[in-house]
């Protein structure tokens, strides 16, 4: 193996022209900030404070623990990857995992996995991802999933709060065979608008 020839440092990478190999390169601005936030963490760990678990670790059970509901009987957590689902579920600790993104084809086998050993719910915001899991359903008779539209105000991604599609949309997974409809996922919503006010629109429409 060849030694490194030479450790080269700058504040901006446009600042380097060539290089002779092997180098390494260092961005000190990006140095400096990594060091400021580990100081951070040691700081926060000295007066015994938590910090969010991404910012510290990924995945471990005692941080998990940590994001438990404090009046929750039993475990609920929110998670952002089918991994991190399939990790916890392991842990026999949560028998609530939300998955806090829209499911896609790839994932459902997973998510009807984790739906025979907890109460596993995800988000859907358009009409091809319902057409998806009642395809899917169709195909596996036993499967069953629980989900939870996604509801926006000002974000473009998801399904338009009070829109005369959007009670279409609530009606027809209401009513989709094997599949429970456990509530309504709201976001960038500043005015907290209740569910039921559209939950109330299924049994009109």
């Amino acid at each position: 193996m060849k030694q490194i020839s030479r450790v080269y440092s700058t504040y901006s990478k446009k600042h380097i022209s060539s290089l002779p190999t092997p180098s390494i390169l260092l961005d000190l601005n990006t140095l400096n900030k990594n060091v400021a936030n580990h100081s951070n963490l040691l700081s926060c760990a000295n007066q015994n404070i938590k910090v969010r678990h991404h910012t510290e670790w990924h995945r471990t059970f005692q941080i998990a623990e940590l994001l438990l509901k404090p009046t929750s009987t039993n475990g609920a957590i929110a998670v952002s990857r089918i991994s991190d689902a399939l990790f916890y579920e392991k842990s026999k600790k949560f028998s609530n995992i939300f998955y806090n993104n829209p499911i896609t084809q790839d994932k459902l086998y997973d998510a009807n996995y984790l739906n025979e050993f907890t109460n596993f719910c995800f988000e859907v915001d358009c009409d091809a991802q319902l057409r998806m899991i009642r395809h899917f359903v169709q195909r596996n008779s036993r499967s069953k999933f629980s989900i939870l539209p996604r509801i926006s105000v000002r974000d473009p991604i998801g399904l338009d709060y009070l829109n005369e599609e959007t009670f279409r949309f609530v009606a027809v997974a209401h009513k989709t065979q094997n599949v429970n409809l456990v509530g309504l996922s709201f976001h960038h919503d500043e005015r907290k608008c209740s569910a039921s006010e559209l939950l109330s629109v299924i049994k009109s429409v």
